[in-house]
């Protein structure tokens, strides 16, 4: 499986935390992220356990004209399609998968797998599988921003998608706008037209796929004998779109209708993220600043509002991050978790391992080995 993100410096964390999500569970898996900023001394692509591949890097017309004109929404949205172009000819691979780096994946996405060895072209999750009446995100609310999230999206890599691809691409150009009242919404209410443009395509009803804030309403999220279910479904990824991780209370910046008091063993799984992205080093990445106009040339995102640290030109910045920047050159105790992991072949032979090193060397020798292990996690956190 190829998947790929998109975001600005201040995300990287989200980033990292979908990244090892994902390794989690598809351990054979690559991962790739698409820079829709510019990198500075501050941000070391070389920290990373993936490869950052910058904006400049796509052909993408009048690059300069959409980073002024686009706000920090939009310019990431509007690079999708050139990075799905960028790794159909660059990585030859039959099928590539977008996801949002504010993404949490779960559990094996075994239907994805099903669904690609079916012959689908393009893989799509819809907002809402039943109707919403009467409710703040409501199915009215769907029409305007666009019937499929496209947080999530499979595309085969063969003449037909390309051609629809390229015709994408060029609404992304001047077109990648929030605008409701025309109708538009970045690169998601284009995306409407691909039942009719491509053949073969797959709506994935699967209540597990792509639960979120929009959605809740109707999927159930339960936590049973530790493992994670939507509407008695295997949840396989959660997206927590518009979250707020330094206020623990909010699911979604994006709706008042949903606490930690009330959306039930979500709770959990909300606690988990943050402790995730925290751990991933979110407090570094969140303060780098974005290299253009956060709202772009009209100086309005009425979808992500701009943060404090953004608007304030700090002094002590650059040198914050540069002194942040060093407790994030050794892995965390998370990296060097996965890497004990995918050293042993998966949890049991290394729970196996584990006892077998204490049995025979005790606690000198799983010393030993902790310290080679976390050899390992560094070396992937560079790779």
């Amino acid at each position: 499986m190829i998947m790929f993100t998109i975001c600005s410096r201040n995300f990287t964390a989200y980033a990292k935390t979908l990244f090892k999500s994902l390794k989690l569970h598809h351990p054979d898996s690559e991962f790739y992220m698409f820079l829709g900023d510019e990198a500075d001394e501050t941000y070391d692509t070389e920290l990373l356990p993936f490869k950052i591949i910058p904006f400049s890097e796509l052909d993408i017309p009048d690059l300069t004209g959409m980073s002024q004109r686009y706000n920090i929404t939009e310019f990431n949205t509007s690079i999708k399609p050139f990075a799905f172009l960028y790794l159909f000819k660059n990585l030859k691979s039959d099928f590539i998968f977008y996801f949002d780096p504010d993404i949490l994946i779960i559990s094996p996405m075994k239907e994805l797998l099903h669904v690609i060895s079916n012959g689908s072209n393009c893989i799509m999750t819809p907002h809402l599988l039943s109707p919403v009446e009467n409710f703040e995100i409501s199915d009215q609310t769907v029409l305007l921003h666009g019937i499929y999230n496209l947080g999530f999206l499979g595309l085969r890599n063969n003449a037909g998608v390309i051609k629809v691809v390229e015709w994408w691409c060029r609404r992304m150009v001047n077109q990648c706008v929030i605008d409701l009242e025309r109708g538009l919404f970045v690169d998601q209410k284009w995306a409407d037209l691909f039942p009719a443009f491509i053949d073969k395509l797959t709506i994935l009803r699967h209540p597990g796929y792509n639960v979120a804030y929009w959605n809740i309403i109707n999927r159930k999220v339960t936590l049973v004998d530790g493992q994670w279910y939507s509407n008695n479904y295997p949840l396989r990824f959660f997206h927590f779109s518009g979250n707020n991780l330094e206020d623990p209370n909010i699911l979604s910046r994006h709706t008042p209708s949903y606490h930690r008091n009330n959306i039930g063993d979500v709770r959990s799984l909300l606690d988990l993220y943050r402790e995730q992205v925290f751990a991933n080093g979110y407090e570094y990445y969140i303060k780098q600043r974005y290299s253009f106009k956060w709202g772009g040339e009209k100086g309005i995102n009425q979808h992500t509002p701009e943060p404090v640290h953004e608007m304030n030109d700090s002094k002590n910045t650059q040198q914050d991050l540069l002194s942040m920047k060093e407790k994030y050159k050794k892995p965390n105790w998370l990296d060097i978790i996965f890497a004990a992991r995918s050293r042993h072949g998966g949890w049991l032979k290394m729970g196996i391992r584990t006892v077998r090193i204490i049995h025979v060397s005790g606690i000198k020798g799983l010393r030993q080995g902790f310290n080679d292990t976390k050899t390992i996690a560094d070396k992937i956190n560079k790779s």
